[in-house]
């Protein structure tokens, strides 16, 4: 059978120290959705909120909405999507009136299979950040499937030292588009020998 679905909502929803919401699936059956909404919601210190396909599942993950006014992530925290297998992963979609990532604050969706990676999409009304190296919006490939696609809309758009927005293949699966549609400034500061800024990418070996 398929996992079922997750909801939670709240007025403050704080995750941190592994604190976890999640749905997984390890077999034929999908994984179930997460929806997550809250007025101001933080992850800290490795907490996330994921769906995840298993690397013996032929099941597909659930997709993650997550709706908030104020959103953090900061030291070591994801909200993903992955497939380590046949299975697809789900879509990661984040609405927020304010978003900051730091200190390797992620939003993903990945594959490590022959399944396809999800979209990532991100809506913020007001201002996104990405404070520092590895805070990133990223659909990342490393197996034969291809990585989705990244679509970042914000009213005002600050990449730091090391941060980006990219789709990336590290392996035989194709990278996906990424597009990026801003109201008004977006100010990138680069970092000698780090990807800094907004791309998608083949590594070598790719």
């Amino acid at each position: 059978g398929n996992a079922g679905s997750v909801v939670v909502n709240a007025g403050t929803l704080s995750l941190q120290d592994h604190g976890t919401i999640s749905t997984d699936t390890l077999g034929p059956g999908n994984g179930g959705s997460v929806l997550v909404s809250a007025s101001s919601l933080s992850l800290s210190s490795d907490a996330e909120i994921s769906a995840t396909s298993g690397l013996q599942a032929t099941g597909s993950a659930g997709n993650i909405t997550v709706q908030a006014g104020n959103l953090t992530l900061s030291t070591n925290s994801i909200i993903a999507s992955n497939t380590f297998g046949v299975g697809n992963a789900g879509n990661v979609n984040v609405t927020a009136t304010e978003l900051t990532l730091s200190t390797n604050g992620v939003i993903s969706a990945s594959t490590l299979g022959s399944g396809k990676g999800g979209d990532v999409n991100i809506a913020v009304s007001d201002h996104l950040t990405m404070a520092d190296a590895t805070s990133d919006l990223a659909a990342v490939t490393n197996g034969s499937g291809n990585s989705g696609n990244v679509t970042v809309s914000a009213g005002s758009l600050t990449i730091g030292p090391g941060a980006s927005i990219v789709a990336d293949t590290a392996a035989a699966g194709n990278a996906g588009v990424v597009s990026v549609t801003v109201a008004g400034n977006i100010a990138i500061t680069g970092a000698r020998d780090e990807l800094t800024g907004i791309s998608s990418r083949a590594d070598p070996g790719s």
